[in-house]
């Protein structure tokens, strides 16, 4: 984890074991705009800068490619952002791709795209931005990570020569960031059967290079031409929904192999369909009534019978869920109650038929 979250160590690290990293240099806080600016002629644009230590593509401005795209940037990431430990890095060229390892195997891998509508020739740049918030909110992974309309997206718009109600032609693509990252609206596309062999042990190579690195997500910029690729960051809680609800292509179980190297004791047992409410499990932690939590085991599904249960009357309120709630406990009966309106509650149960006879 320490050596992830500095970017400038990560790059440190996988450069010794061999993996191809961007050239570039760290600048703490008291290094100069001027030195700053040198140090990008010198290694050539177009260049990359970014924090020393942040997620989510923040601060990050790529493709830099003159004095003043740098200075602009430095500006906005040092006194705006206040982002003052930095890298500067030589731009790649190539597909960013997100790969996910666990215990030196890959087992997912997406290609990000950044925050992008496509015109059909009738509604304008600010209509198509919200129909795909429209579509992304059907998404679990990326319901909450719209299209926002900032600095970054009319910068994006106005240099392609378009304002918010320009109505682009039917099948053009418009791309409103120049970040992938998902978190400012980019989109997952499950690409793990296209990437080759080669670049999949390069990976596995990054991540063993790293002690005590288990479970990570990697950023790799593809040449696919050349069958190459660059390590650009190392995520050690990447996201898992990428892999799991992608935009385009099939879903892959990026859970179960993580389970499975946690905890290889249940790495072959069946696998049961219930589930806990983590947060009412810990709850009693969170609020400091009990140091520790004992969860037991889910009941096997050949033994589970269930009821639905809807339940009106005047009666009907918090006291009446809490007892039902008591009474389901001891009875060993598992589900949930939960208010549908006023005065009227939705009650699942599961357990025993003698059990469920009796709740």
């Amino acid at each position: 984890f320490e050596i992830c979250e500095n970017k400038d160590e990560t790059k440190k690290t996988l450069a010794e074991a061999g993996i191809p990293v961007p050239e570039g240099k760290r600048f703490k806080e008291n290094s100069s705009e001027e030195e700053i600016l040198e140090y990008a002629e010198q290694l050539g644009f177009p260049v990359v800068i970014k924090p020393i230590s942040e997620n989510a593509g923040k601060g990050v401005f790529s493709n830099l490619s003159s004095k003043q795209d740098v200075k602009n940037a430095l500006k906005h990431v040092r006194h705006e952002l206040n982002y003052t430990d930095i890298i500067v890095e030589k731009h790649i060229e190539g597909i960013e791709h997100r790969i996910f390892v666990v215990d030196g195997k890959v087992h997912g891998v997406v290609n990000r795209i950044p925050a992008n509508i496509v015109g059909d020739g009738k509604n304008s740049i600010k209509q198509l931005i919200n129909m795909k918030n429209k579509s992304k909110r059907k998404n679990p992974n990326i319901a909450s990570k719209l299209i926002k309309i900032d600095k970054e997206v009319i910068d994006s718009i106005t240099d392609l020569g378009y304002t918010l109600d320009s109505i682009p032609p039917k099948g053009k693509r418009i791309f409103l960031r120049s970040k992938s990252n998902v978190s400012t609206g980019g989109d997952p596309i499950e690409v793990t059967d296209e990437l080759s062999e080669e670049l999949k042990e390069l990976a596995v190579k990054a991540t063993n290079a790293v002690p005590g690195l288990d479970v990570c997500g990697l950023d790799m910029i593809v040449d696919k031409e050349n069958n190459t690729g660059v390590i650009i960051e190392i995520n050690t809680k990447p996201m898992i929904g990428l892999h799991v609800f992608p935009v385009e292509g099939n879903p892959r179980d990026v859970v179960s192999p993580i389970l499975d190297y946690y905890f290889p004791e249940t790495k072959n047992s069946k696998k049961t369909n219930l589930y806990f409410d983590f947060e009412a499990a810990i709850a009693p932690i969170r609020n400091r009534l009990v140091n520790e939590i004992e969860i037991l085991p889910p009941p096997t599904l050949e033994f589970i019978k269930s009821k639905n249960f809807l339940v009106s009357g005047t009666l009907v309120n918090e006291d009446f869920r809490n007892a039902v709630r008591l009474f389901a406990l001891k009875n060993n009966l598992h589900g949930f109650v939960k208010e549908i309106e006023e005065q009227k509650v939705q009650i699942v149960i599961g357990g025993k038929e003698k059990d469920i006879q009796e709740f």
